[in-house]
């Protein structure tokens, strides 16, 4: 055999305080015997085996001595309790060793069986519950839509920098006289309207944008957006008075003279 069942009640029976090299010779003579309960027990190899040295192998032979000894407080009786009887030179006998495989090959059978059972049930599909249903999903409800009055029309006009092009007032009277329609849809959102007023006016009042048309810079300045006066280069502003410079800087940064 290459490997043996050590049972639990060696460690706790007659042979307790036996001391270290019973339990190592014991185990080794379990693991190399034959079918039967035969085998070889060296003391100079078994010493090696066990210590890595043959100088253990006193102790080798001092443990086989009690192992091959009467031992009336042992449970087992056969042989007055001997665990091992010499049959040869070097050849043991391992006693109860058949009562013992057998016992070992049940609880091998048993251990066998609960895997077994085990893995079966693991591989039974467990009955799995239905998932309540998830209650109905509320209809989102759309916000309702709250007309602007003409001052805060003209205040993101102002935040936009586009308030040439809106009159809070007008556009607010515009969209009322249309039941705040576009077109044939409940208007949304106010702010997008306010953008497509910007665009069309920009395009109405385009020609008078160009500079050409008024008589000074600071006049075309007045209608101008900031974006119009964005659009002036470098060589432009360059070639203004003093005067027109600070007019385009108290436009795009009127807080700086607050």
């Amino acid at each position: 055999m290459v490997f043996g069942k050590l049972f639990a009640s060696t460690y706790d029976g007659s042979m307790m305080g036996a001391g270290p090299w019973v339990f190592s010779v014991w185990p080794y003579a379990l693991a190399n015997c034959d079918s039967k309960g035969f085998v070889e027990l060296n003391p100079k190899l078994v010493a090696v085996k066990i210590a890595g040295t043959i100088e253990a192998e006193k102790d080798v032979v001092t443990a086989l001595e009690y192992l091959c000894a009467p031992d009336g407080s042992s449970r087992i009786k056969d042989e007055e309790g001997r665990r091992l009887v010499r049959e040869g030179e070097y050849i043991h006998r391992i006693v109860n060793y058949m009562t013992y495989r057998e016992m070992r090959n049940k609880e091998a059978r048993r251990e066998y069986h609960r895997t077994y059972m085990r893995k079966t049930r693991a591989d039974v599909p467990a009955k799995v519950e239905p998932a309540p249903e998830a209650p109905p999903e509320e209809p989102v409800k759309r916000k309702r839509f709250v007309p602007p009055t003409p001052e805060e029309v003209n205040a993101y006009a102002k935040e936009k920098g586009v308030q040439e092009y809106v009159n809070g007032e007008q556009f607010c009277n515009f969209y009322e006289s249309k039941g705040w329609l576009i077109g044939k849809n409940k208007m949304q959102k106010w702010h997008s309207a306010v953008a497509t007023w910007v665009a069309h006016h920009k395009e109405e009042l385009g020609a008078k944008r160009s500079r050409k048309d008024y008589a000074t810079f600071q006049d075309w300045l007045k209608t101008a957006t900031d974006e119009d006066v964005k659009t002036l280069t470098q060589k432009e502003i360059s070639n203004l008075s003093i005067e027109d410079r600070v007019a385009i800087t108290m436009k795009l940064h009127p807080e700086a003279y607050r």
